[in-house]
């Protein structure tokens, strides 16, 4: 294909072939996994290392201040 794309002067079927080989052969990725952790930041020193979202819900989020109307 890259042959023909350059006998008939076509630049842009070339570039087309070149990257049709390069994902054949895995050498171009279409999409990217991306991983991460969630981590809150604790606010005391012996907060425990792993902690469930309950429990640091339970402790660090805010409180309402007074009764609820």
């Amino acid at each position: 294909m890259l042959k023909l794309a350059k006998r008939v002067k076509h630049p842009a079927a070339g570039v087309g072939a070149i990257l049709a080989k390069g994902k054949l052969l895995g050498l171009i990725v279409d999409r990217a996994e991306i991983e991460g952790t969630l981590r809150k930041p604790s606010r005391t020193s012996d907060t425990p290392k792993q902690m469930s979202l309950s429990d640091w819900q339970d402790k660090f989020a805010p409180k309402p201040d007074g009764p609820l109307q």
